[in-house]
């Protein structure tokens, strides 16, 4: 019975760990999408100032 008992709260402590790295690697994912969204964002707008700063120094 205890041994029983023993391996389903491995399991259960194995499940669970196993759950909270998927999570971790969705959220690692999550934020490099996020970064790589905001150095874009951040790349795009820097490029049309220099362009607008450009243009009108023209």
């Amino acid at each position: 019975m205890f041994y029983i008992l023993d391996s389903l709260l491995k399991y259960r402590f194995l499940m669970m760990l196993s759950f909270s790295k998927s999570i971790l690697s969705l959220l690692i994912i999550l934020y490099r999408c996020l970064l790589n969204q905001a150095y874009l964002i951040y790349y795009y707008c820097g490029h049309r100032r220099i362009f607008a700063a450009k243009r009108y120094a023209r």
